[in-house]
């Protein structure tokens, strides 16, 4: 059974980022703290979903990848500069195979990230996490160049099976479902 993030929660960011999601930059405040120490986790949880949801073979078209190419993507993401003192954020990236997406994002207390939106979903319009050509594209350029701090993550379409383990581990501990696990579990029963 899949675990839900608490529906306050959600109430929370989505009031937090309403502003923003709409096409307005967030603008940091006194109650934001700086996020440089969580990039990494940001980007872990990022991966971690792109293997789990099976998403790696959907990049090989950007970073000038041909169909069929294994060689790992580098694909570009945008981390807004500073969180929530709740540990509330966004960033801009790439989720293929549904395009760029702006994403709002909790830092649990134990360093895990949650990202928030459902892939399944495709993030429509009237989300809190939404694609960003819902967006103007005034507010995504300067989200881009004036709030977010530019980094990368790898997308392997090789993965090892190892890594593939890891991210499921870590999608469990997370939100309490593994899209990989509940589709190799439903591959079973046919």
């Amino acid at each position: 059974m899949r675990a839900l993030i608490p529906f306050y929660i959600i109430v929370v960011l989505l009031a937090l980022f309403s502003s923003a999601s709409l096409g307005q930059s967030p603008k940091p405040t006194s109650e934001m703290k700086p996020f440089d120490q969580y990039i990494p986790t940001v980007i872990q949880a990022v991966e971690d979903e792109i293997y789990d949801y099976n998403y790696q073979n959907k990049y090989f078209l950007i970073d000038d990848q041909g169909v069929g190419n294994t060689k790992p993507a580098k694909i570009s993401i945008y981390i807004l500069k500073e969180i929530s003192k709740d540990g509330d954020g966004v960033a801009i990236y790439k989720l293929m195979p549904y395009g760029e997406v702006y994403r709002l994002f909790v830092v649990q207390k134990d360093g895990l990230v949650v990202l928030l939106g459902n892939p399944q979903n495709r993030f429509p319009p009237t989300g809190g996490s939404v694609l960003t050509v819902y967006m103007s594209d005034d507010k995504v350029c300067n989200f881009i160049q004036q709030w977010a701090t530019k980094s990368y993550f790898t997308v392997d379409p090789s993965v090892s099976q190892w890594k593939l383990n890891e991210a499921v581990q870590r999608q469990l501990k997370r939100v309490g479902f593994s899209y990989r696990k509940y589709a190799a579990k439903h591959a079973q029963k046919k």
